[in-house]
């Protein structure tokens, strides 16, 4: 058999058009101290991962921990099949991989141990957004609440159990809720490429 080389030319366009179609498989990271991020998450291959109900409680349980661990303050999140997105405020931005890794791996290790499936990949990569405004803040708050309304988990933002929707209205009260929905619409609100694909 023999082997051919295409022409120079032709190359040099593939190349170029590789180029333009390739991006970065890890988004960069902006990590600052005492701030506001939205984190989003998806499993490996979109498996359900997280389909099991007590499989989001320890999801929250681990995340809970270690925001105790790393003095930081989680707003809100939800938590469903193939998915996740929070709301919170670093202490020290810098040690947000870490967070993250020890997240990750904890929660796929016993993950793998319960389906009895060593090594396997869990976890895609993690998107952090740094919230820019006090109105975006409040937007992303909402677009968390709303997300297990849009891929169809639950029929409202009350009824998704693992949310932070149900601790939030019993803590503002339904007005404040309604008020903060009609202020900072979702519609028009998209995770951009830089962030989260959660088509």
């Amino acid at each position: 058999m023999e082997y051919h080389l295409s022409p120079p030319n032709v190359r040099t366009g593939t190349v170029a058009r590789a180029a333009q179609r390739w991006q970065p498989t890890h988004p960069p990271h902006v990590l600052l101290d005492d701030s506001w991020y939205m984190i989003s998450t998806r499993t490996w291959r979109r498996t359900p991962h997280l389909g099991q109900p007590h499989r989001r409680d320890e999801f929250l349980q681990k995340v809970s921990a270690l925001c105790s661990e790393f003095q930081y303050h989680l707003y809100t999140w939800a938590v469903l099949f193939d998915h996740y997105h929070l709301i919170l405020k670093t202490r020290v931005g810098a040690s947000l991989p870490t967070f993250m890794r020890r997240l990750h791996a904890g929660l796929a290790t016993g993950f793998n141990r319960e389906d009895g499936a060593a090594g396997r990949k869990v976890w895609h990569n993690y998107w952090d957004t740094c919230v820019r405004s006090e109105a975006d803040f409040w937007t992303r708050v909402n677009y968390v609440h709303y997300n297990p309304v849009k891929h169809g988990y639950a029929p409202s933002m009350a009824e998704w159990q693992h949310s932070g929707y149900s601790r939030l209205l019993k803590a503002n009260g339904k007005e404040w809720m309604a008020d903060l929905c009609e202020r900072h619409p979702t519609a028009n609100f998209v995770l951009r490429g830089d962030e989260f694909d959660d088509s």
